[in-house]
């Protein structure tokens, strides 16, 4: 069953974007809908180390972690775009709670509320230089 998708968001256009999830198959669907709302790339990546040489190589407006990565956290990416002033938003089945204590205050969007998720990469790439935390 194929997934239905809103059309472009406006404040998604041009925008790159970087996606750190560790299923394939969540990956890409999650890709592809970041592309139909109007992402110009979307940088897919399993890993810290990939997320991060992502972030050394590439122009990204807005980021959304999976907190758990087969044995790691994504808390060294969060950091890392912390300290870059790029958006993100942990894309999660784990409460607010379970976050590291320095992004216990990020934006958290519970999988698999992809429509959600849609709203809020929209609203960080509408806030450049803004860290994702709840206002």
């Amino acid at each position: 069953m194929a997934i239905a998708h809103p059309p472009p968001r406006r404040s998604m256009t041009g925008a790159g974007l970087l996606l750190v999830e560790d299923e394939a198959l969540v990956a890409e669907m999650l890709r592809e809908a970041l592309l139909d709302a109007g992402a110009e790339a979307v940088h897919a990546v399993p890993s810290v180390r990939a997320a991060l040489d992502v972030l050394d190589h590439h122009s990204i407006t807005a980021a959304v972690l999976d907190l758990d990565l087969e044995g790691e956290t994504s808390a060294a990416v969060a950091d890392a775009l912390v300290a870059a002033r790029i958006p993100f938003a942990f894309f999660t089945g784990a409460s607010q709670a379970n976050l590291p204590p320095a992004h216990r205050a990020a934006l958290v969007v519970r999988k698999p509320a992809i429509e959600k998720l849609l709203d809020a990469v929209e609203e960080m790439c509408g806030r450049p230089g803004n860290p994702a935390t709840r206002a």
